[in-house]
């Protein structure tokens, strides 16, 4: 199993505590039921978390973002530096199911669209887009190709 498939594994089993409509007893359930199921892993292998390791896993995302898990890859322009990578991923909200999710240099723009374009060639149009406050995320460009769909 490779970094990036731990990555996009733990990334998925986080995601919906990261809703920031949840209440404080709503997300401590949440704990209690992801802890309390068995996963697939990505190498076909079931397991089980404890809550406490789900705990850091949400913990470390929150303070240091996907980032922190994403692989250091040679820089393009100076083979002798590593920069690490971003994650940008697109998630169907309701079955949590990753429809495109990819590792960047940088989480610019050019890279989302090219992220989401993925998605909808491998999932189709979606109905709605949900995505957070960042940058990148309340850009024109983004929002023209919304209204477009």
């Amino acid at each position: 199993m490779t970094q990036e498939d731990k990555s996009l594994f733990r990334y998925r089993l986080i995601a919906p505590l990261l809703d920031p409509d949840l209440k404080r007893g709503e997300k401590n359930r949440l704990f209690s039921a992801i802890a309390s199921k068995i996963h697939l892993l990505p190498n076909r292998r079931e397991r089980r978390f404890s809550r406490e390791t789900i705990h850091n896993w949400y913990k470390r995302y929150r303070k240091l973002g996907f980032e922190m898990y994403g692989p250091y890859l040679p820089d393009p322009n100076d083979p002798t530096k590593k920069i690490r990578t971003q994650l940008l991923a697109w998630l169907d909200d309701r079955s949590r199911v990753i429809l495109h999710a990819q590792f960047f240099f940088e989480a610019k723009l050019p890279n989302l669209e090219h992220c989401l374009r993925k998605a909808i060639q491998k999932m189709g149009l979606p109905k709605k887009i949900y995505v957070d406050n960042g940058q990148i995320y309340s850009s024109k460009q983004l929002a023209n190709i919304c209204a477009r769909f």
